[in-house]
């Protein structure tokens, strides 16, 4: 055996902890790059989890949005289509020097039925306080039972007391679902109200805010659009009175 190999052999004799102290530590460095490639694994995988989930909820919130957009656009259209129906309503009794009840029906009836979206559509006439017996009685011309009506503290409907203006329900379409709407003075309802002489003072078409529709249509809102009409005697009156 000779020197060298002598001097390794004695070497390890002498020191057998050495051996033992460097053979941990070797093995600790061996296992190390597996440990490193399962932290990583886990940390690529928990990275891309919540990478996935960001991905799901923006998706979400993209399909989200092009929903209620889509819905947006489908209510403005229903508005303009309401809009662009009232106005030929209003337009239609400016060019007929009278309109009756059975005009009024056939005028909308059609358009109701392509229109199912629309509640109802309404005639309602502006009754000062001293017109009000003689529109009464012409009223029941055509329909006997008629009356200015509104509804009491109790919610039960009943004969509507004098006032300087009423806005009274004349016409009304469909009638088989609205026929207690018929003669209700639409001047009791703040809301409404306001709408109608929104219209009556600027001479435009106005729209009320949102609200929950009643009659079995529970959950769902709905506008009310209000167009004035004004006839000639009306607006020489209206131009005699801002003199």
């Amino acid at each position: 055996m000779n020197g060298s190999l002598f001097k390794q052999l004695l070497s390890r004799a002498a020191n057998p902890q050495a051996e033992n102290k460097a053979g941990p530590k070797s093995d600790w460095w061996v296992y190390f790059p597996l440990g490193m490639v399962a932290i990583m694994g886990i940390s690529l995988t928990i990275l891309f989890s919540i990478q996935s989930f960001s991905w799901e909820k923006t998706q979400a919130r993209i399909t989200f949005n092009e929903a209620a957009q889509e819905r947006l656009l489908v209510v403005q259209r229903e508005i303009t289509t309401a809009l662009d129906i009232v106005q030929d309503l209003a337009s239609f009794f400016q060019a007929s020097p009278i309109v009756g009840r059975r005009d009024f029906r056939k005028f909308v009836g059609p358009v109701l039925k392509r229109h199912p979206g629309i509640k109802s559509l309404q005639w309602i006439p502006v009754v000062r306080g001293e017109q009000r017996a003689d529109f009464i009685i012409e009223a029941q011309r055509t329909f006997p039972a008629f009356a200015i009506i509104e509804r009491d503290r109790l919610g039960e409907l009943t004969e509507s007391p004098e006032r300087k203006i009423h806005y009274p329900v004349l016409y009304v379409q469909p009638y088989s679902s609205n026929k207690s709407v018929l003669g209700y003075d639409m001047g009791t309802n703040p809301i409404v109200a306001t709408l109608l002489q929104q219209a009556e003072i600027t001479g435009t078409p106005s729209v009320s805010p949102g609200f929950f529709l009643e009659n079995g249509e529970e959950g769902k809102t709905g506008v009310i659009v209000a167009i004035p009409v004004f006839f000639e005697e009306e607006q020489e009156q209206e131009t005699e009175d801002t003199q």
